[in-house]
């Protein structure tokens, strides 16, 4: 996952923002796991396992578009 996140973001940033893009990407994915850690945890409990499978497949389904927009 790291991997292939840090190729798309060396193919995106330009050449001068490339450190300060790595570590938006670095912040925004710790903070990322974390609510998503804390919303799945929660769905899982609350509602069902299938729910918090669901909500994670949706979101990674959102990301895969974002990315092939970007192109």
């Amino acid at each position: 996952e790291d991997v292939l996140e840090g190729a798309i973001a060396g193919e995106l940033l330009p050449e001068n923002l490339k450190g300060t893009g790595y570590g938006a990407l670095a912040t925004v994915n710790g903070i990322g796991d974390f609510i998503s850690s804390i919303v799945v945890g929660f769905l899982w409990v609350a509602v069902s396992p299938v729910a918090g499978f669901l909500y994670a497949g949706i979101l990674s389904l959102i990301g895969a578009l974002v990315i092939w927009k970007l192109e």
